[in-house]
């Protein structure tokens, strides 16, 4: 009986690891800033793996590198956070928290990933101010 248990639970060890998937790679982002607001926090990333980039009104950034060494499941699709966090205009600086996850698969390995940053002029939500594009 507690060996019948033990392969089962062998079992399913392999099951789990065979529908996991491993990919190391890094990620060249260039990000245009196309507003007049100033962006003190663009975020890459989440958690310990966060990198932080301040962007000036209508300028760009400097190649900056992000390293992806994740593991996930063959059924999820892994993501990568993008969002404005904090942006400043000539008198206030506000918490803005808005952004999404990105598709890592769809990012280029190979190439830079250009993400430029403008103003949702068509939002019928009053707190969402900018839009993302991508690629």
């Amino acid at each position: 009986m507690i060996r019948l248990v033990f392969y089962k639970f062998i079992l399913m060890i392999v099951v789990v690891l065979s529908l996991s998937c491993s990919k190391k790679a890094d990620y060249d982002f260039i990000i245009t800033n196309g507003t007049d607001y100033t962006i003190n926090s663009f975020v890459i990333g989440s958690g310990n793996d966060r990198i932080d980039v301040t962007i000036m009104p209508n300028d760009t950034s400097e190649i900056v590198t992000y390293e992806f060494d994740g593991t996930f499941f063959n059924f999820t699709e892994p993501l990568l956070t993008l969002a404005v966090k904090q942006y400043f205009d000539s008198i206030k600086q506000y918490d803005y928290n808005k952004g999404g996850g990105t598709s890592i698969p769809d990012l280029k390995e190979d190439s830079e990933n250009k993400v430029t940053i403008k103003l949702d002029k068509e939002s019928s939500v009053s707190n969402i101010l900018f839009e993302l594009e991508i690629n």
